[in-house]
């Protein structure tokens, strides 16, 4: 079976297989597991597929208000899955869940997101949003899913908008470059290495 990309919305962790057996009668049982093997251990990775279509500024706010719960849950260090594919290795139960089942599962925290400061012009767009991710940072909630969450509240107030597939590759250009230069001091301006790098 060649690996397929998994269609859904989704959160995923992968924690080392010892970390994971310390926790996890804390987890809920998830949609997916697979193992990535090394020559000294292994991690163990946990999907848990959400329900239904993410496309509301709100959705993916209460996505990132997961994540950042889980920061805080987990007594263990782990990692978030960016992207999954399911393989022969791949265990697969019925398992779908709602924003709301997995809020309380991990405890997710109400969390107020810095102000948007919106662009005037669509070709603005990207570098807001890259400063808005820089506060994002400073406040400790910095997530995919909370850019993901501005951009979509941005693209909104523009009459010329992006089309969704474009803005969604805006979101990862920025949060590649602000995950990269995550350690510049917040009041400070980004290191000069060009935007443009990143503008996909």
């Amino acid at each position: 079976m060649n690996p397929q990309p998994l269609h859904r919305a989704y959160i995923g962790i992968n924690l080392y297989d010892d970390d994971y057996a310390k926790v996890q009668g804390l987890l809920p049982t998830p949609s997916y597991t697979d193992t990535l093997h090394s020559h000294y251990n292994q991690k163990i990775i946990l999907i848990y597929t959400l329900e239904g279509y993410v496309s509301s500024p709100n959705q993916y706010r209460w996505i990132s208000n997961i994540k950042l719960g889980l920061q805080k849950f987990l007594c263990v260090p782990f990692e978030f899955v960016e992207e999954f594919h399911i393989t022969d290795t791949t265990e697969i139960t019925s398992n779908i869940y709602t924003i709301g089942e997995l809020s309380k599962a991990f405890k997710a925290p109400l969390v107020t997101y810095p102000k948007i400061m919106y662009p005037s012009t669509k070709k603005e767009l990207y570098k807001r949003l890259c400063w808005y991710g820089k506060r994002l940072i400073h406040q400790k909630c910095f997530t995919k899913e909370a850019l993901t969450a501005t951009a979509l509240l941005m693209n909104a107030k523009q009459q010329d908008r992006y089309s969704n597939k474009d803005l969604h590759k805006k979101v990862l250009g920025a949060y590649l470059f602000i995950d990269e230069n995550r350690e510049c001091r917040f009041h400070s301006t980004f290191p000069p290495v060009s935007l443009l790098c990143f503008h996909f």
